[in-house]
């Protein structure tokens, strides 16, 4: 089983390629022909069925269209804090919610990666149940046996909200932010391999204040790269990075960007040929300003690049890098009067497009994610406040034909009390087109996990 992979808090990362043809007698000039049949977005439906509150989903998308979606929650209202994980079948639902954390302590948080295989790894923060420590923790599902049992990744000190990426050959590298017992802050990393499990934790670099959680991606050949953002002791706020080689470990810190002024809201992404790109906002005083730059493998990163400008506080932005270099970044806007959703395409020969408007209705837009596929079409998702609740709202992009229209993606059928205050909307696609969105919803008595395909058979 193929299988693609998305891999959320501002950061989406691709590693798979896509192979496919369809044979035709009648084909002309003896050529294949791709053929995808018409696709359409299904009614929203639970996810999962549980007492209690639930929220943070994730989710991968296979090639077959099955997905898993994990998130932290309660089975009842009083039990105690769980991640959970399902597996939905194309066609048909969602499996009943299974318990995959350690089962103590306050999980939350959880995110996922996948490989070709359809192995799957998931990683969380939990509080220790003293209320004072929290550590890193981490599970595995093989496509063949099912999910393990979750272990500590690391014990000593405090750490925050780890990230994952995983390559199709089932590598993964996490990476977490930790602070000692003295108070000293770091970037933390662990490598996994399905052979030999997870590595020994090592330490990326100090940071002198580290100000948010590291990102990271990972290549086919196993190399990968972590991102954050540091202040030293004089100067501005800067986005920095270290690469990882396989058999050699990781780099001292470098800078990505040598611009004045400080950097903020960054997401970085890494496809499967070792190409990479961050982008972030900047700030020189007088305003802010979207840039990129672009990693090579042998020469590094680029000299930034300014996106566009942007009017107001800069928010947060999602990345979606596909395997011939196509680019999605989204990103929220602030006006002095609302917030909006915008997008910018960034084409294989590195040509950035003119910023474009994707939400058209008044209020406040927020919280964007993006998925891409190995053909360049993107599905972004988002927020949309409307003056009484906020809603799931989706466009979908084509490099030939550009953004389509905005589509709400609850449905309107059933009682109106069930369907306000929306939260942390997730997107997942696969190399056939399919994709997959989950969300958090209040129903009147509970948050719940919600979800929606856009596929061929509903």
């Amino acid at each position: 089983m193929r299988v693609t992979h998305r891999s959320s808090l501002a950061i989406v990362i691709f590693s798979m390629a896509f192979l496919q043809s369809c044979g035709s007698d009648s084909g002309s000039n003896g050529q294949n022909e791709l053929l995808r049949p018409e696709k359409s977005w299904g009614q929203a439906g639970l996810v999962e069925i549980q007492d209690g509150h639930a929220s943070n989903a994730q989710v991968v998308l296979f090639d077959d269209g099955s997905a898993m979606a994990v998130w932290h929650g309660n089975d009842s209202v009083q039990g105690p804090r769980r991640v959970y994980a399902s597996r939905f079948t194309p066609g048909g639902s969602w499996s009943a919610p299974r318990a995959i954390d350690a089962g103590r302590g306050e999980p939350f948080l959880p995110r996922l990666a996948v490989d070709a295989d359809g192995d799957v790894v998931v990683v969380w923060a939990a509080l220790d149940a003293n209320g004072s420590d929290q550590h890193v923790y981490a599970n595995t599902y093989l496509h063949d046996a099912g999910w393990g049992t979750a272990q500590a990744l690391q014990m000593s000190g405090t750490q925050e909200q780890p990230q994952v990426a995983m390559n199709d050959s089932g590598t993964a590298l996490a990476v977490w932010q930790e602070t000692d017992e003295a108070g000293v802050k770091s970037v933390v990393s662990s490598r996994y391999a399905t052979a030999t499990g997870w590595e020994s934790p090592v330490t990326i670099g100090q940071a002198e204040d580290l100000l948010t959680v590291p990102a990271v991606g990972i290549d086919k050949a196993g190399s990968g790269i972590a991102s954050w953002l540091d202040r030293p002791p004089e100067g501005s706020i800067d986005l920095v990075a270290s690469r990882f080689t396989d058999g050699v470990g990781w780099s001292a810190t470098e800078a990505v960007e040598s611009l004045d002024g400080a950097a903020s809201a960054f997401a970085i992404a890494l496809n499967a040929a070792g190409n990479g790109l961050a982008t972030w906002w900047q700030s020189d005083g007088d305003g802010h300003g979207l840039y990129s730059s672009r990693f090579d493998p042998v020469s590094g990163w680029s000299a930034a690049e300014e996106i566009g400008p942007g009017d107001g506080k800069p928010g947060r932005l999602a990345l979606a890098l596909a395997p011939d270099d196509n680019a999605i970044v989204v990103w929220e806007q602030d006006t002095e009067e609302s917030q909006e959703i915008y997008a910018a395409h960034r084409q294989p020969d590195g040509a950035w497009g003119d910023p474009q408007r994707l939400d058209s209705l008044e209020g406040f837009a927020s919280e964007p994610a993006v998925a891409i596929d190995a053909d360049g079409d993107a599905v972004a998702v988002w927020l949309q406040y409307d003056g009484r609740t906020d809603s799931v709202y989706a466009a979908q992009f084509n490099p030939q034909t550009g953004w389509g229209p905005q589509l709400i993606l609850e449905t309107v059928s059933g009682p109106p009390s069930r369907w306000f205050e929306a939260r942390s909307p997730a997107v997942g696609v696969n190399p056939n087109g399919d994709a997959l969105v989950v969300w958090t919803q209040f129903d009147g008595e509970n948050y719940s996990i919600y979800g929606t395909t856009f596929n061929s058979w509903n």
